[in-house]
């Protein structure tokens, strides 16, 4: 509902990631669960985009809108306030709030000034943000920013120039643009902005398990809420704390929903506001649905191993793998499981290392390993 504050103190959110949290991996984590709220990818807004805002973006808000509990948070990004106002305005008494992405650091977005760029000079980021919410009204923006454009001191002058704005929460990623997803998450920082803002702040970067949430929300107490990325695709159910999954079945079940939304994403939401799926558990569970959601767009198959899906589809199969394998044991990581050209192909390589290792399928463990971190970070192996 309008004006509802959901998100909680000490609560647990699933951060946005451009080209992966699309809708059929927002609702993949939805049935794993324990996550509080999410995010959505930014939507690039420019000033012919978008005229009506796209519903396939977010079928959450539209045909989906009384579908899920968990809220979902629309992320933007743009170089011009009209263009972020404008959106604003198409999603209309949809949505609470919107959130304003300027953290991203590519080069491409920086280049456009958008995204990070927008903190490199504080009188334009305050004027920014002033002429935003001036138009959309009070807490109907939310921020999200990195601790600096070129060095993490920025990031006080930054929060000041804004501390009298009626936002409705600023969200910190402890790293600074130049930085990218290099070293530590500074969570001393993100404690101070903290103290200096008048509204929540959550915390983001380097979480990667039940631990870290902890520990966050212990050691950074004034830290409103915190949410996860990375550290979410390596163990999905880190939200509730498991330590094991189901992880070849909930592969195949994430790679039918891409295959399904690739093809028809009209499909797919029909599927789930028809489904009666509300959280999936074990292999039984995971199959049952992806079963279903293969019926349903006229694809009859008896077993795993069976399931046929689009090369396009499989690519982000591999992606969600490359995540997942760093949580394994390290037999895991064979680098020959990603080279498979099929859906079975990998699904029969998981299982053949399950069963050398004497490992249960349906409930492989998943440790976060500190030394795998070379992976996602973009520094080299063994920094």
């Amino acid at each position: 509902m309008p004006g509802q504050d959901y998100i909680a103190k000490d609560s647990r959110g699933l951060a946005p990631m451009e080209g992966v949290t699309d809708f059929p991996t927002r609702y993949w984590f939805r049935m794993i669960g324990g996550m509080d709220f999410l995010w959505t990818p930014f939507l690039r807004v420019t000033d012919s985009f978008p005229k009506t805002f796209p519903e396939a973006f977010a079928p959450e808000l539209f045909k989906l809108k009384s579908r899920f509990k968990t809220p979902t948070i629309i992320q933007v990004m743009g170089s011009r306030p009209d263009d972020v106002v404008r959106t604003a305005e198409c999603l209309g008494e949809r949505v609470d709030f919107i959130d304003l992405n300027c953290g991203c650091p590519s080069p491409t977005v920086v280049g456009s000034r958008a995204g990070s760029s927008l903190l490199e000079h504080v009188d334009f980021f305050s004027s920014f943000i002033e002429s935003v919410v001036q138009r959309v009204g009070p807490r109907r923006l939310s921020v999200k920013l990195r601790t600096g454009f070129h060095h993490e001191s920025e990031l006080d002058a930054l929060l000041k120039s804004i501390q009298n704005v009626p936002l409705r929460h600023i969200t910190v990623h402890g790293r600074t643009r130049p930085q990218r997803y290099k070293g530590a998450s500074n969570w001393s920082r993100i404690e101070t902005a903290s103290r200096i803002c008048k509204i929540p702040v959550i915390g983001s970067g380097d979480i990667c398990d039940d631990s870290g949430f902890s520990r966050r929300l212990h050691d950074q107490s004034l830290v409103h809420a915190v949410i996860v990325g990375r550290g979410a695709l390596r163990n999905p159910w880190v939200f509730s704390g498991r330590r094991a999954g189901p992880v070849s079945l909930a592969w195949l079940f994430f790679v039918v929903l891409q295959d399904v939304y690739l093809e028809n994403s009209d499909q797919l939401v029909r599927w789930v506001a028809d489904s009666s799926f509300e959280r999936l558990s074990t292999s039984d569970d995971f199959w049952q649905a992806t079963a279903s959601l293969l019926n349903y767009s006229g694809r009859s198959v008896a077993r795993p191993e069976d399931v046929v899906c689009s090369p396009r589809a499989l690519a982000r199969g591999k992606m969600i793998w490359g995540y997942l394998r760093s949580s394994l044991p390290l037999p895991f990581m064979d680098p020959m499981i990603m080279r498979a050209k099929k859906v079975s192909e990998l699904l029969q390589a998981v299982d053949e290392i399950s069963r050398q290792l004497d490992l249960e399928p349906d409930n492989l463990p998943l440790r976060y390993d500190a030394d795998r971190d070379w992976i996602y970070s973009g520094e080299g192996r063994g920094t």
